[in-house]
């Protein structure tokens, strides 16, 4: 009897197909394995080559952006101020914040910019490529790249503002008044690059020492001055602090109520019974005007002279914000021009008309501050070295709105800080 004979179990089809697949290893399988696997590492590289696209493009718009910026604070040509072409230099500023931005991105060192002025700002774009990684695989070992950005000054509001700037004799000190000039140049600049429309802001100016001074032109025959006869002969134009209290308030000057009138304090005493001779060297002061140019040309005049009476030169701010007599270019307190006023002296005060007592001359100009701040008025005030601060912060429509600067050559920085204030530099791409 021979033994039984035992055989393998037989295999099921699942089986003998995945042993088959396995020893068929050069067979189709394997060369359509080969071929899906090209465009699937494209698809991945290409996703990696995006990803950095976009890094680097996020990077460049970043630097256009703060390229446009810089190019459109530029409101003069600090090499020549005179110019009134500004494209060489916004782009030289243009491209100096570009390559600041791009400085730590290798990738980006080939891009080159371009500027073109648009009203009230400049339009910057910047081009350059990026390397592929993975591109190269599909014939496209690079990528271009492409942005642009816009900025543009605007007024925040429409305006009114008078700058009441001293005059005094100690001005010609540390090149004090050469850099206010420069300082205001630079603001009225700012100013007229933010203009949409010639009415959107105007300016006054109001100069002063223990004086300020009229345009005698302007004021022969008014009914606002005190004067016996009906001309202003030997008048050269300087004015005093009115009688108490209206040397403190913008008061309406009324015929009728003699104190509120004004006061001549130079020329002929057979003239003016109440004045008495005095040196005026003053620049006369300018009312709110949009004639930029002509305005310009007043500041140049500027002349350091005499003593200081901060309380005179605040109060004439205040009157040329002040609709009616003696100026009548003011719109109405409470309107939609925002008013303003820049105080700017270097000393304390030392005289008045009334008496030569400091802090007597201080109290009368607190007593102006508060009119100011009173009426809506927003008040800036700077105090160069020697200024009394204790008096011009608390005058400040805010303390973040008083200044002491005591290096002169900060000047025309904090204006144009100030400026920052009314003038919005912002990115419209």
């Amino acid at each position: 009897m021979q033994p039984a004979v035992k055989t393998a179990p037989s295999a099921s089809a699942p089986g003998r197909l995945f042993r088959a697949f396995r020893r068929d290893v050069g067979g189709a399988t394997a060369v359509m394995f080969a071929l899906s696997i090209i465009p699937m590492l494209a698809f991945a590289g290409g996703a990696i080559d995006f990803a950095r696209l976009l890094a680097n493009s996020t990077k460049m718009k970043a630097a256009a952006d703060s390229a446009a910026l810089a190019a459109a604070a530029i409101t003069s040509d600090p090499s020549n101020p005179a110019s009134t072409s500004l494209a060489g230099v916004r782009l030289a500023t243009a491209q100096a914040a570009f390559n600041a931005n791009i400085a730590s991105e290798p990738a980006l060192a080939g891009t080159t910019i371009a500027l073109t002025e648009i009203p009230n700002g400049v339009q910057v774009s910047a081009r350059g490529t990026t390397t592929n990684f993975f591109g190269g695989l599909l014939g496209m070992p690079e990528s271009n790249l492409s942005v642009m950005s816009e900025a543009t000054l605007g007024l925040k509001s429409q305006m009114e503002i008078a700058f009441v700037l001293d005059n005094t004799g100690s001005m010609a000190q540390s090149n004090k008044m050469t850099l206010l000039k420069a300082a205001m140049h630079k603001f009225l600049n700012k100013l007229q690059a933010g203009l949409k429309s010639p009415t959107d802001v105007k300016v006054a100016l109001a100069p002063f020492d223990t004086k300020v001074k009229i345009d005698p032109v302007f004021a022969s025959g008014k009914a606002w001055m005190r004067q016996s006869l009906g001309d202003l002969s030997g008048w050269t134009g300087c004015v005093e602090d009115r009688v108490q209290p209206y040397d403190t308030n913008a008061t309406t000057p009324a015929p009728f109520t003699p104190d509120t009138l004004f006061d001549a304090v130079d020329g002929s005493l057979a003239v003016f019974p109440n004045a008495s001779p005095a040196y005026c060297g003053l620049p006369p002061m300018m009312p709110l005007t949009t004639d930029f140019a002509a305005y310009g040309a007043a500041v140049d005049t500027m002349a350091p002279n005499g003593s200081t009476n901060g309380t005179i030169g605040l109060v004439w701010g205040l009157q040329m914000l002040t609709p009616g007599d003696p100026w009548g270019a003011a719109s109405s307190f409470g309107g939609s021009a925002r008013k303003i006023i820049v105080f700017l002296t270097d000393g304390a005060n030392t005289q008045n008309r009334y008496t030569t007592v400091p802090a007597d001359i201080d109290a009368r100009m607190s007593l102006v501050c508060s009119e100011i701040r009173n009426k809506g008025v927003d008040l800036f005030t700077i105090g160069l070295m020697d200024a009394n601060m204790s008096v011009l912060t608390p005058c400040a429509t805010n303390p973040q709105m008083s200044f002491q600067v005591s290096n002169p050559a900060q000047i025309p920085d904090l204006f144009d800080m100030i400026s920052q204030q009314v003038v919005l530099l912002r990115l419209t791409k």
